[in-house]
C-alpha cells in the first residue's frame, strides 16, 4: 500500500486490505524508508 497525504507518499508494509481512496490512518515502525504497519485504522 501507499500512503499519500498530498505533499508525500511513503510505501506501507501490511497485510490489510483497503480500497482506492479510503481514508486511513496507519500507525508503526520506519525501516528503510518503508513503513511497518502495527496498527490501521
Amino acid at each position: 500500500m501507499i500512503l499519500d497525504d498530498g505533499t508525500e507518499t511513503m510505501p506501507v508494509e501490511t497485510e490489510a486490505r483497503v480500497r482506492l481512496g479510503e481514508e486511513v490512518t496507519v500507525r508503526g515502525s520506519l525501516r528503510d524508508g518503508r513503513l511497518e504497519a502495527e496498527e490501521l485504522l
